[in-house]
């Protein structure tokens, strides 16, 4: 069984066999992100925007920018600009999904979805 949750809760389950005695568990977890807007929910209701946009691209790495805006409060928001490999890249029907010690390591979890794949080897 392969068991994918992503930022929102949502919960995908595929099911594959496996002899019950020898299941392990892997749990990995990956941050998601796509180029465009998109509404930061608490409890149901906006309370940030999130913009990301592909700036420059050469054959190892893509550079993004990377908006924080919070609603009310528009002249105090984060930005950044980081190149990553796209070594670490992998493209989805979901975006652009980067290991988390690349999120972390380039204080992307404000912009990114935190996805959880939990696998019963």
């Amino acid at each position: 069984m392969r068991k994918e949750i992503d930022g929102d809760g949502n919960i995908k389950v595929y099911m594959f066999d496996a002899h019950p005695g020898t299941r392990k568990t892997l749990a990995t977890v990956t941050r998601v992100f796509t180029e465009g807007e998109r509404d930061v929910l608490d409890c149901g209701e906006v309370w940030a925007k999130v913009t990301v946009e592909k700036i420059k691209e050469t054959e190892k790495a893509i550079q993004f920018h990377f908006t924080f805006i919070e609603i009310g409060a528009e002249d105090d928001y984060e930005d950044d600009t980081v190149w990553l490999p796209k070594s670490q890249i992998t493209v989805t029907e979901d975006g652009y999904e980067i290991p988390e010690w690349l999120a972390q390591k380039n204080r992307l979890g404000r912009y990114t979805i935190e996805k959880m794949v939990i696998e019963e080897m």
